[in-house]
């Protein structure tokens, strides 16, 4: 028999059947489409209501995608670095239910570019952070230099 890698006394992880697995990554998905579904139904934005230019999805706390819609596919990686981004100026404790993080740094919230707004709101349970839901969505115009935000005589 071999010896466990595992200290005495670590408690071995209880299996999942795979019924309640499937159950489990089936309903993350379904919340995903619905928070994807209502954010494609409700945007003022032309470019994400006409074009669907945006995402929705669901993290761990650390900001590991654990369920995403199929929307904008190449939103799912930037979530982490959006939730990072959110840990990196607050701390667990000082987030409460109802708080949303609005990101749009592509170098310091994960979103491609500046027109690309990145929302980030803790779930909270028992008074714990142990999520995140998250979108990203284009946005036409968020200011800048052009209308469009983006121009071509940019240098940086």
């Amino acid at each position: 028999m071999k010896p466990s890698k595992r200290g005495k006394g670590t408690p071995r992880p209880k299996p999942v059947d795979p019924i309640t697995l499937e159950v489990v990554s089936n309903r993350l998905q379904e919340i995903s489409r619905t928070m994807e579904h209502i954010l494609f139904h409700t945007g003022y934005s032309t470019i994400l209501r006409e074009s669907q230019d945006g995402s929705a999805g669901i993290t761990d706390r650390e900001g590991n995608v654990i369920g995403g819609a199929a929307g904008e596919t190449i939103h799912l990686t930037p979530y982490i670095y959006t939730v990072k981004g959110v840990l990196q100026n607050y701390r667990y404790d000082e987030m409460e239910e109802g708080d949303t993080f609005v990101v749009n740094d592509p170098y310091k919230g994960g979103s491609h570019h500046v027109p690309d707004v990145a929302v980030a709101t803790p779930v909270v349970y028992r008074g714990q952070v142990i999520a995140f839901t998250s979108s990203i969505a284009h946005k036409p115009d968020v200011g800048g230099m052009v209308p469009g935000s983006s121009s071509a005589a940019s240098r940086e």
